[in-house]
């Protein structure tokens, strides 16, 4: 009798062990779907901005292709001539006076040269405009970099940041959240606790201006630079009017007005002919959390300088360095700029020169020379007669 009833407490229930193996599983694919979930966009902005999380999607998967065409056309024995005529052009101009670069630049400010691999970047970029304008699957998503020519500590760093920036289209599209500053410091906190972070102040200028490959990415690939471009400011310019749009009514339809504008980009409208950043795109975000515009502008500058390591013609360890850079933009140590350097930098490109305001109008450049153009020192005699 006492064995029969110890038979009885000890037993399990086959329903019960089938409840016990579906919440094991369930918790196993809830963990593994959280983890995937991070490198994909927030299930709040994708159900309120259906459109652009899939276009942010997208557009992280043409990044990763960018790079690895970059890659091939830069080791494709069929380029070898033109890669020659480019590496010498850029020494040409690394050797000219001051003089010779401004008149060569007045010679050419109205002109649109196209790069030394033209038909080869036309080509590619018709193919990026018909996957921005494509559905991508979750699997596309996370194995975009699966395959990638870069570096695993390139990837790592660029992954981290992807996850940062659909954290905060999370919180900016969430109408629960009410403190947004505050929810914005925590995510901040939480982004710079993981390695392959990029630090929460301003990388000084230089590391963009005058590392040692520096405009290669804008010279020798002018379209797909402007395409990367855009990408960027789209996500800044959905940043901003996701703020606007919380704060008052006059704002309300500013989404549909950026995503307007970056369709009107893909037609060859305004691309960004300057790195896009936060205090021109999104000066919202910079008042509200100075921290994060600086990560995201920390990365996206970091992406442009990977892209002018992979873009510099016939350049033997390119994974040295970009290793090199991986170490430079991620240490919390290193030598920062001065927020006033830094908006100076930021504003210096123009706002329309990186792709125009997100909300509001402007029709035409607000500046008359390019960032490298106002890093150049010179000196100007003005007649006081």
């Amino acid at each position: 009798m006492n064995s029969q009833s110890s038979e009885r407490k000890t037993s399990v229930h086959p329903s019960a062990l089938l409840l016990l193996v579906f919440l094991l599983l369930t918790t196993v694919i809830g963990a593994f779907a959280q983890t995937a979930f991070a490198q994909t966009m927030g299930r709040v902005f994708s159900a309120q901005e259906s459109e652009l999380a899939e276009l942010f999607d997208a557009a992280f998967i043409a990044q990763a292709k960018i790079f690895a065409e970059i890659s091939a056309i830069g080791s494709s024995p069929a380029t070898q001539a033109a890669r020659d005529q480019f590496e010498q052009n850029l020494h040409m101009r690394e050797n000219m006076s001051m003089a010779e670069m401004m008149a060569m630049m007045q010679m050419h400010a109205s002109m649109t040269m196209p790069g030394p691999f033209d038909e080869l970047e036309s080509h590619f970029g018709t193919q990026m405009i018909i996957l921005l304008e494509t559905r991508q699957s979750r699997s596309a998503v996370l194995d975009a970099y699966e395959n990638s020519p870069l570096p695993r500590q390139v990837v790592e760093v660029l992954h981290r940041g992807r996850q940062f920036e659909s954290r905060l289209y999370e919180i900016l599209a969430d109408p629960s959240v009410s403190d947004i500053p505050a929810a914005l410091r925590e995510e901040v906190a939480n982004y710079l606790s993981a390695d392959g972070s990029v630090p929460a102040k301003p990388i000084p200028a230089d590391l963009l201006l005058e590392h040692l490959h520096a405009g290669a990415f804008a010279r020798g690939y002018p379209k797909l630079s402007g395409f990367l471009w855009a990408t960027q400011w789209v996500q800044l310019a959905t940043i901003e009017a996701l703020l606007l749009q919380a704060q008052e009514v006059q704002y309300w339809g500013s989404v549909d007005t950026v995503r307007a504008r970056f369709q009107g980009k893909m037609q060859g409208s305004l691309l960004p002919v300057e790195l896009p950043m936060t205090p021109a795109i999104a000066p919202t975000l910079f008042t509200l959390s100075p921290d994060a515009a600086v990560i995201i502008d920390n990365l996206n500058i970091f992406e442009t300088v990977i892209a002018d390591v992979l873009s510099y013609p016939n350049l033997e360890n390119k994974d040295v360095a970009t290793d090199a850079l991986v170490a430079q933009f991620t240490n919390p140590d290193t030598s920062f700029a001065s927020t006033m350097d830094y908006l100076l930098f930021a504003l210096r490109g123009g706002i329309y020169n990186q792709g125009g305001p997100a909300i509001g109008e402007l029709s035409q450049s607000e500046r008359n020379r390019s960032r490298s153009e106002m890093g150049m020192q010179h000196a100007m005699i003005m007649s006081t007669q």
